[in-house]
Order: structure tokens, then sequence, then C-alpha cells
């Protein structure tokens, strides 16, 4: 799985995802504009499928991801590189969230009045800030897709076969790569990925010095993620990580290790077909959602009074 390229951590944290956000923004972008040029400006269509410009989105986004994936360095994922990654884009991704929800609740008001007069308006600053903030979300999701491709890669270092690990998306493929997170390796400090910040390689070296900080580490690193991905995503992966101890526990790590692309595996796979199973019976007996009569309101500049209070 080697290269001629040195993968580098900031790969996974930066240049990949950001390479992503821009070319997906502007495929997006260039798509959105000739369907709505062609079906509007050439056919003359009244009413154009909104189905079929959502599966040309849907190609461009699944084209990029593809490329992506396609362009990042491939190397031995290791426990330390696998560690060092997964560890920082959860950081990341946790504290941008954080910060987004709490500039939003605290200026709820004020952003609800600056959408107001700038939809009243048609300004472009408001097109502008829409941009940006789409090119961020696109950024955060390039960020966390590059995660789950570096738990693909731990998972096969593994020995875990490919379509194994394809099967057990979504659901399982916590439980196929958390095994890679807990178990030491024999070198712990050999590492494949450049890693140039100094203070960061010492956070590693505490997590990799015992079990317990390396376990301690993951239950945080889990917990952060719930701000992101949610309650129910989190309570999952610690089952499935419950699930693993008992199997291993049971079974010794040398035997686990051994077998984990067999039986183990399999096990996953049912389990994730399963739940999806019951998640596709749920959505079906679930009823529809009427969606209550909007009426069109027209907003003018002159209708709407600011005033501002002394604190």
């Amino acid at each position: 799985m080697n290269t001629n390229k040195t993968p580098k951590l900031s790969t996974w944290l930066l240049w990949s995802p950001l390479k992503f956000a821009g070319i997906s923004f502007l495929g997006l972008f260039i798509t959105t504009f000739l369907y709505t040029w062609i079906t509007g400006g050439i056919l003359k269509l009244q009413a154009p499928s909104t189905t079929l410009l959502a599966v040309l989105l849907t190609l461009v986004i699944s084209t990029c991801i593809y490329f992506m994936f396609k362009r990042i360095p491939k190397f031995k994922m290791d426990q330390r590189s696998f560690i060092s990654i997964i560890n920082a884009q959860t950081i990341i991704a946790a504290v941008a969230f954080s910060i987004s929800a709490y500039f939003i609740f605290k200026n709820a008001q004020q952003i609800m009045l600056y959408l107001v007069i700038m939809e009243a308006q048609k300004s472009i600053a408001m097109i502008l800030i829409g941009m940006l903030a789409a090119i961020v979300c696109l950024y955060m999701i390039g960020m966390l897709l590059c995660g789950v491709y570096a738990k693909y890669l731990r998972a096969r270092e593994l020995g875990i076969p490919g379509w194994k690990i394809i099967l057990s998306m979504p659901f399982g493929l916590s439980a196929l790569w958390t095994p890679g997170y807990i178990f030491k390796e024999d070198n712990a400090k050999k590492t494949s990925l450049q890693i140039k910040c100094k203070w960061y390689n010492r956070v590693q070296d505490w997590i990799l010095s015992s079990k317990t900080n390396t376990i301690a580490t993951f239950v945080f690193i889990t917990l952060a993620s719930i701000l992101f991905m949610g309650l129910n995503s989190a309570l999952l992966t610690f089952i499935l990580a419950l699930i693993f101890g008992i199997w291993a526990l049971q079974v010794g790590t040398s035997n686990f290790l051994k077998n984990i692309g067999k039986s183990y595996s399999n096990t996953i796979i049912a389990t994730n077909i399963v739940l999806v199973a019951l998640l596709i019976c749920f959505r079906a007996m679930v009823p529809p959602v009427q969606q209550p009569v909007q009426q069109n309101v027209q907003i003018n500049i002159s209708d709407i009074e600011v005033t501002q209070t002394q604190q």
C-alpha cells in the first residue's frame, strides 16, 4: 500500500478536504446552473424534474468523493497513524460545530433579522454568505469522509476483506475499526504518517503508553462525536465496542485478531443488515407528516423597524 508520496497528517485534515470542498462546490454550482438554463431557458419547462437534478448532484458528489479517496496517498495504516488522524478530525469537527452552534444561538435574533432584510433587498451579500457557508460545510464533510476512509484502511490492515468492510456500513463500521484503535501493536511508536507538530506527537506517546490511556481517549473522542454525529451514533459505537471487548476476552487477543476477518466480521455484517432492515421498516410504518399550507408574504423594508436596546 506504499506510494512515492510521504503521507502527511495535513493531507487528511486540511488539503484533501479543502480540495474536495472547492471542486465539489464548483461541480454542484455548474451542474445546477446548466440544468436550470437547459430546462428553463432552452426547453422552456414549467416544472423541471427535481428528482433528476438530485440524481445529477449525487453523481457529482460521488465522483468528487471517489477522486478524493483516489488521490490520498495510501500507506500502512498503523495504530499510531490511525489514532492521530481520528483524534484530530474528531476534535476539529467537535470544536467547529460547538463554535458554530454557540454563535448561531447567541445571535439568533440578529441573524434572522439580517436574513429578512437581505431577502427583502435581494442583496448579493446573502448569496456570498450562503456560498461561504456551503464551502465550509463541504470541507467538514470532506474531512469526516477522510476519517471514514482511514477507518477502512485500518480495518484492511487488520486483515478484514474490503467487501466485508463495505457491507458493515453504516452501522457496523465502528465494530471493525475499534479493535485497530484499542489493540496495541508491537512497535507502538512506529508510524508511517508524517506529523511535524511536536506537542501532538507527545500526546500520541501518552495515549499509546498504556491500554488504559488508549481506552480513555477512545471514550473521550466518542463522547466528543456526539456534538456533530448525535447521541444515537455514540451509543451504537459504545455498544459495538462492548461486544468487541466481550468477544476478545472470551477468545483471547491473538485468536481474535487471527479470526477478525471471519466469524467476527460476519457477525457484524449480519447485525448491520438487521439494523438497516429495522430502520427501513420503521420509516415505512411511520405516517407521512402533512406539511402546513404556506402563504406568500411580502416584506417591505419600510415595514421593518430596528430598535437598539442598551444593556
